[in-house]
């Protein structure tokens, strides 16, 4: 991105903030101090107060049952406070991005916004790039097209729920942000790009193969039904763009996936991103700094990918 480009975006996002952002913001803040109010002065001393009358009744008995019985009530009220406080934060978010996203989305051209369900959700597990997952749930999906490239922001949480008789295990797969870009060119390959695994499992189609880079090697495992062409995309310039991506974004793992004339790239944070509020501190224009940044950051990777025509 030219400094051209980036100065007339954060001029008219800072413009948006001034004019149309922060004056309607009052309304919002005054939630968020009955919300924080409501949870740290009511919900969560009486928590702590149901969990103390719990341990020194029940948990000082000499009985199995009442120890366990005792245990079980604190994990609730644990498990009920934290439901709560991010029920409410979630909450006052998703009412703040319904108020002001198409505002900040007017900033960034061709931009548009959506909090519901993703309408291909398998897509990421059928080409390989993630592990088989059956439960999801997503947060923020964006789409757009910068510089005549056509892309898809979506932060998403996969898991694979295991049941054994009465019992359900969760597996975490996947938690942070997938960049699925419309490329300028058709990829005559499926190839994808995985963190380094102690359990290789075989991908259908597809052939596992190393790359001369012993570095790039022993971080990721490359997958491919193409040797020729996966070398053509994978080139030591890329595994340098693709080590820069991941300190930029502090991300714990990278996935990337190349078939037909898409691009995938999955970005494990374990955050939440494009976060617009929390009830802990007050509104303000940090956090409407940081999903600038954020979003910036998304067409950096997009450039740094040089994927553009």
């Amino acid at each position: 991105m030219d400094s051209k480009t980036f100065n007339d975006i954060k001029t008219k996002f800072q413009t948006t903030y001034f004019k149309e952002i922060k004056p309607n913001l009052d309304d919002f803040e005054a939630r968020r101090k009955k919300y924080s109010n409501t949870y740290f002065y009511i919900t969560l001393p009486l928590g702590v107060i149901i969990s103390l009358v719990a341990l020194f009744t029940l948990g000082t008995q000499n009985d199995q049952e009442a120890i366990e019985l005792c245990f079980c009530i604190i994990a609730f009220a644990i498990v009920i406070n934290i439901a709560l406080y991010k029920g409410l934060e979630k909450k006052l978010e998703n009412d703040i991005k319904n108020r002001f996203m198409s505002n900040i989305c007017k900033c960034f051209e061709n931009l548009s916004w959506s909090n519901q369900v993703y309408y291909n959700s398998s897509e990421f597990h059928k080409i390989g790039l993630f592990d088989y997952y059956n439960t999801e749930r997503f947060d923020d999906i964006f789409s757009g097209n910068y510089k005549n490239v056509k892309f898809e922001i979506i932060e998403a949480n996969f898991k694979h729920e295991i049941r054994a008789g009465k019992r359900r295990y969760e597996k975490p797969v996947f938690d942070g942000i997938i960049l699925k870009i419309q490329t300028p060119k058709d990829f005559e390959t499926h190839t994808l790009i995985r963190p380094d695994g102690l359990f290789k499992m075989p991908i259908k189609n597809l052939k596992r193969t190393e790359l001369e880079d012993v570095v790039f090697e022993k971080k990721y495992d490359v997958y491919t039904d193409n040797e020729i062409e996966s070398r053509v995309i994978i080139t030591a310039a890329f595994m340098e763009r693709l080590n820069n991506i991941k300190e930029v974004f502090n991300a714990q793992k990278v996935y990337c996936c190349f078939i037909k004339n898409i691009a995938y790239v999955g970005l494990q944070t374990e955050r939440d991103m494009f976060q617009l509020c929390s009830l802990r501190k007050g509104l303000d224009a940090s956090f409407f700094s940081k999903m600038f940044e954020e979003i910036i950051s998304i067409y950096r990777l997009i450039d740094h990918l040089k994927m553009s025509k």
